[in-house]
């Protein structure tokens, strides 16, 4: 073993232990596998996909490993002589430089060094001093008398750690006889479909362009300008696929529980001859004879498997915590969540702020489609189009008219651009007696269509699907309906 300068991993006892205990580590393992991928560059394509810098122990090791990992990744060599100019002004380790040491790592490396069993021991032993550091922060937390601090909220912060934690590295490739399952497993549902690997959009025009619903293990972005109806068609295709027994959580992190209600009971009441407005609700104008119809409605929600959390201001982290939690209370009924929805993206609070909202997003986004596959349910996430759409004679979205398209559009299995004609036609103004007449005579002939235009979809066509709807009614349906 190659002697680095001593530092500390002594961990204080708690009061009235006298054992003094030690942050796990090993650095010949990080020296084995620094010297094994110094000698050996090809190596790095057995730990490359799940070990990262702040695994290893030794604050140097760390150095050493992102310096060769950015040579590699860029296509260079890396070994003692590259890597030279990069640390021959650290601080010596003793009696050697650190150019020196890297030669030794070298000298010292096992020619049956297996870089993948060094790559998991040090990942390992990375997660048992995570939760070591998270067990002390959550025992001086857990002390803490502040009264503006909950203890929900202690626990919460903790699931959130753990979950960032656990996604600290990958499961690495799909082995040959994995892959093979998964082929027999296609097979078979092509001789007898079930329709387990989609979720209903509640719409049978749009699950037929989606191939069935939404797809279980993916995310999917309805993306769509303010005012549009973008929560109105998420909320209305939540309570279809519920009514059809599919198990939703909606995360509404713009309007509260109250005003979701207040949309969900005039679509589930919903007749041509006599609708009830969500605004009359709202502002308690409703008839008395109309109460009953919507008391009826009220009933009927109530046993739709549809659960709604408006908290406000949640990070990703702190949505999953809250699917996990919801997840083992479905375990424990017997049944299984199917798909989360969340209105909407732009209000989900970054981890840590990095300035770049574009980059923000994108981890964001990165982390939803995780979630999706993790848990094998359909995500669904609102987002906002940008300005570009309203400056055009086409009002149609395009992928380009995502916000911070790029990550979006990557991290997403399908994205579905939302249009309502009707929504530009109320704002245009004319200034000619002629053109408004023209105006209120396409108004009035598209006030009821919709349109869910599938702008990507990985495993299908991308086309538009025409929709109806009545948006003060919030109720969306087929256009044949």
């Amino acid at each position: 073993m190659l002697h680095l300068p001593e530092q500390s991993t002594e961990m204080r006892p708690p009061d009235g232990e006298q054992e003094t205990r030690f942050l796990p580590h090993n650095i010949e393992a990080e020296q084995g596998l620094l010297g094994g991928l110094l000698l050996n560059n090809d190596a790095f394509n057995d730990v490359g996909d799940f070990l990262k810098k702040e695994h290893f122990f030794d604050p140097l090791h760390q150095r050493i490993f992102s310096a060769l990992k950015n040579r590699i990744l860029a296509g260079y060599k890396a070994d003692p002589i590259t890597l030279k100019p990069v640390f021959e002004n650290e601080e010596p380790l003793g009696a050697i430089t650190v150019p020196q040491y890297l030669g030794r790592l070298i000298a010292n490396v096992s020619a049956s060094a297996n870089a993948r069993s060094y790559g998991e021991t040090i990942l390992d032993l990375y997660r048992r001093r995570q939760i070591i550091l998270l067990g002390g922060k959550m025992q001086r937390d857990g002390f803490a008398t502040e009264e503006d601090v909950d203890s929900k909220d202690l626990i919460e912060e903790a699931q959130s750690s753990l979950d960032a934690l656990q996604d600290h590295g990958g499961a690495g490739a799909n082995t040959c006889a994995s892959l093979l399952e998964s082929a027999q497993a296609i097979i078979e549902e092509l001789r007898n479909p079930t329709q387990h690997n989609v979720v209903t959009t509640g719409l049978s025009d749009q699950d037929k362009v989606l191939g069935g619903g939404y797809p279980r293990g993916e995310l999917t972005i309805a993306a769509a300008r303010p005012s549009v109806g973008k929560s109105a068609f998420a909320s209305s295709s939540s309570l279809k696929a519920a009514k059809s027994g599919q198990e939703v959580l909606f995360f509404s992190m713009e309007m509260g529980k109250d005003a979701i209600a207040s949309r969900c009971l005039p679509d589930i009441s919903y007749t041509a001859n006599d609708p009830i407005a969500y605004a009359d609700i709202m502002s308690n104008s409703i008839d008395g004879w109309r109460i009953d119809r919507l008391e009826k409605a009220q009933k009927a929600f109530k046993e739709y498997p549809l659960t709604i959390d408006d908290q406000r201001g949640l990070t990703v982290s702190n949505i999953q915590s809250r699917i996990r939690k919801h997840i083992n209370k479905l375990d424990k009924e017997g049944h299984k969540l199917d798909m989360v929805v969340i209105d909407h993206l732009g209000k989900i609070r970054a981890e840590e702020y990095v300035g770049l909202r574009h980059l923000e997003l994108g981890a964001i986004t990165e982390k939803l489609a995780v979630i999706a596959s993790t848990y094998d349910i359909a995500v669904v996430a609102l987002c906002q189009l940008n300005r570009g759409v309203e400056g055009r004679d086409n009002k149609r979205p395009t992928l380009g008219d995502l916000r911070e398209s790029g990550r979006i559009e990557e991290d997403a299995n399908c994205v579905i651009g939302l249009h309502r004609q009707s929504y530009f036609l109320e704002r245009m103004k004319c200034d000619k007696q002629d053109d408004e007449t023209f105006r209120l005579e396409q108004l009035n002939n598209c006030k009821n269509q919709f349109e869910a235009i599938v702008l990507k979809q990985r495993n299908g066509a991308c086309r538009p699907v025409e929709l109806w709807c009545n948006m003060p009614t919030n109720s969306f349906g087929n256009k044949g309906r």
